[in-house]
């Protein structure tokens, strides 16, 4: 699985200097980037050529101090390389040579307009999201003051009715039914909705219903979930919510510790087991 080049052009908003060169098939597969210095000075050892090559003012500047057959030489070289494309930053603009090169060899070449340092860490962290682990997992995200909440139990025990009761108390829907999870790192997942199922809660015996239209823009949230997700099972949590009140939030949930949870498990336990007993009884009398 791969990040393609026009995704990523799109989203880096790029200027393409190779019209020429057939893009639509290409992915990047490695959410990094190399910036090639040493290979302009002709250290081709242990190079990176699976990342987007970067150039920025420093091996722009290096570049113009080259005699101009040296220059082709490292130009020929380089390109030789399966390179998914090169970016200048800056707008720094590439030697014509440089440009019929990479169209010969069948390597896109963009331009920005933005500082490198800046634009290689917005790249890297944006391709670390796509191209991280991802999973589907049957539940409700909901954003409850910037923690993830995924909601977990079998289908029909009310997880979609305990998310809208907390988005009627001013919490953010992420996703219903399918959460996508990514790993973009070792301590942090990222929780986000399919397209097509974004901004949407299915209720059993209502339907389905546009919560981004129904609550406001503030219901929802546009963007992936970045930050902890903490697990919660429906009928705990909504017990745990039904013993802190109806002003419920997640620091009131912290401060009351597992007292809530406690009492909520207690009070399953004597459901269940009343429930035994009276229906023992019931059918003893009938």
């Amino acid at each position: 699985m791969g990040v393609t080049l026009t995704k990523i052009v799109e989203k880096m908003e790029l200027r393409n200097l190779t019209p020429d060169v057939d893009m639509t098939q290409r992915e990047v597969k490695i959410p990094d980037i190399n910036r090639p210095a040493l290979q302009l000075a002709g250290f081709f050892d242990h190079f990176d050529c699976e990342r987007i090559q970067l150039i920025g003012y420093v091996e722009y500047t290096y570049l113009q101090t080259l005699e101009y057959e040296h220059k082709m030489k490292i130009y020929d070289t380089l390109l030789e390389y399966g390179i998914p494309c090169f970016i200048f930053c800056r707008n720094l603009q590439p030697d014509p040579e440089f440009l019929e090169k990479a169209v010969k060899n069948n390597i896109p070449v963009f331009i920005t307009d933005k500082q490198t340092s800046s634009f290689s860490a917005e790249l890297i962290r944006w391709m670390k999201v796509e191209l991280a682990p991802c999973i589907s997992i049957h539940g409700v995200l909901v954003d409850c003051y910037g923690v993830g909440v995924l909601i977990m139990g079998d289908s029909g025990i009310g997880k979609s009715e305990a998310a809208l009761e907390l988005i009627k108390r001013g919490h953010r829907l992420v996703s219903d039914d399918v959460v996508e999870i990514r790993r973009v790192s070792d301590d942090t997942l990222v929780g986000s909705a399919p397209d097509i199922t974004r901004h949407f809660i299915e209720l059993r015996g209502i339907g389905i219903i546009d919560v981004k239209t129904l609550f406001g823009v503030e219901s929802v949230r546009e963007i992936p979930l970045n930050g902890a997700i903490e697990y919660a099972d429906t009928f705990l949590l909504t017990m745990a919510m039904t013993a802190l009140g109806t002003e419920t939030s997640i620091d009131k949930f912290r401060q009351a510790g597992a007292k809530p949870f406690v009492l909520a498990g207690l009070l399953y336990v004597w459901l269940v087991a009343g429930g035994y007993f009276v229906t023992k009884y019931l059918v003893g009398i009938l």
